[in-house]
């Protein structure tokens, strides 16, 4: 989880600003959709 968390914190230079915007929401739902599977469903930002 820590990997997916400096994952978002940090894009690859390469990205413009709309594609790194669109990848750490495309892994925050990733991640929800995860969660909820898991039964684990917590408030993002915490």
């Amino acid at each position: 989880m820590d990997q997916v968390l400096g994952a978002l914190a940090a894009p690859p230079p390469a990205m413009s600003a709309d594609e790194a915007m669109a990848e750490r929401e495309r892994l925050r739902l990733e991640t929800e959709s995860h969660r909820r599977r898991q039964g684990v469903l917590r408030l993002s930002g915490t």
